[in-house]
Formats: structure tokens, sequence, C-alpha cells
């Protein structure tokens, strides 16, 4: 409990944001972190002199070049992360179901026949 309790709160927190639609949750919050990730190795990224030059010919801030192309990738982040995790949930909730199933049988034998 005290493992799962961080993820469990932000998954409550997300799903209650999107007014308790999965799909939307899980496609804003992989997009958010897509986004966070393309953001943070675009600044790391150093920059040349040709592509300096290149920035200011074009009336272009590099920060604001990182942040639109940022937003480009969490878009297509967003738009295609629930195809890509559907099976891996959908496989996560069979499982979770098939072992509360098992224990639950365990637990009625093993009540059975202790009494």
């Amino acid at each position: 409990a005290i493992v799962t309790f961080p993820l469990a709160r932000l998954a409550f927190t997300t799903l209650q944001q999107h007014n308790w639609h999965p799909k939307n949750a899980v496609s804003e919050a992989v997009a958010a972190q897509v986004f966070q990730q393309v953001l943070h190795e675009a600044r790391a990224r150093e920059s040349g002199l040709s592509e300096s030059v290149v920035l200011i010919l074009a009336g272009q801030k590099r920060d604001d070049l990182f942040s639109d192309i940022a937003k480009a990738v969490a878009d297509v982040a967003r738009s295609t992360s629930w195809q890509d995790l559907r099976p891996f949930l959908v496989a996560s909730g069979a499982k979770i179901v098939a072992v509360a199933v098992l224990y639950s049988g365990f637990v009625f034998i093993l009540t059975q026949t202790a009494g």
C-alpha cells in the first residue's frame, strides 16, 4: 500500500480531472510526460553557430522552437497512446481479476475445510 499510494493518488486525481474518462486521462498523462521529456532533451542539446545563425535569420527564438516541437510530439503521443497502451491495460486488468478470483477460491476452500 505504501509503495502504490503515490501512483494510486496520481491516477485518482488524473481520472477526476478528466471526468472519469480513462482514455482521456491516459492520453493526457502520456502527452504531458512526453512534452516534458522532449522539452528537457531539447534544452539540454547544445546549439552550434550555424544553428544560431539560421534561427536568427528565420526570426525564431530557440526556446519557442523547442516548445513548438515538444507540443507537436505531445500531440502525436496524445493521439496514439491509447492504442499503444490499451492491450497492456486490458492484460493487467485481466491478471488482477484472475488473481482475485484465485485468491477468493483459495480462501473459500480454506474456510470450508477448516470449519
